[in-house]
This record gives structure tokens, C-alpha cells and sequence, in this order.
């Protein structure tokens, strides 16, 4: 419970925020998986990898998408972050502006 209230709290102040591109990811159900933080029972354990497994899977297409904006810095104009980076990155101790192969 307390854990939950955590992350619908940071979940409603990200979706909040103006112009901030964010994805929540999270299992729906466990169904043949116990949640519960202490059972490191190896039949749950594995259980556990096959939920996984099954949703990233089901989500491989938004993954793909998250990768994608990442990759491209998302056009970010913030310092420190994106395109302007790559564009400074000559300028830094050892930096380079030309791209790796």
C-alpha cells in the first residue's frame, strides 16, 4: 500500500507537468506471481521472470518508441541534456564532435 501511494503520487505530478514526455510501465497483474517483496520462494522467482517476460513483450512496440526519443536526446533544449550535449561535446575535456563508429 504504502509503496503504491508513492508511485500514483509521482505518477499524477508527472503527467502534470507541462511539456514532460512520460511512460509509466508496470505489470497489470501477477496473476501466477506473488507481489510480495519477501517471497524469494524459486517457484515465484520464476514465475516472476515469465510475467516479466510476458510484458515486455506485449509493450515491445512502446519500448521501441521510449528508445527511440531517448536516442534523439528528445529535442531537449535543457543543459545537460539531448541534442545540445552532442553539440557541445567537442568542448568538453577529451570531447569530440565527431561521432563514433
Amino acid at each position: 500500500m504504502l509503496m503504491d501511494s508513492v508511485s500514483e503520487a509521482v505518477d499524477y505530478e508527472l503527467r502534470a507537468l507541462p511539456g514532460c514526455t512520460y511512460y509509466r510501465l508496470q505489470v497489470p497483474r501477477l496473476r501466477s506471481a506473488s507481489g510480495d517483496m519477501d517471497d524469494v520462494d524459486p517457484k515465484n522467482l520464476k514465475n516472476l521472470q515469465i510475467v516479466a517476460e510476458e510484458y515486455v513483450s506485449s509493450i515491445s512496440n512502446v519500448l521501441t518508441k521510449i528508445c527511440e526519443e531517448l536516442e534523439a536526446g528528445r529535442g531537449s533544449n535543457m543543459p545537460g541534456i539531448g541534442h545540445e550535449v552532442r553539440a557541445n561535446a567537442g568542448n568538453l575535456p577529451g570531447g569530440s564532435n565527431t561521432p563514433k563508429s
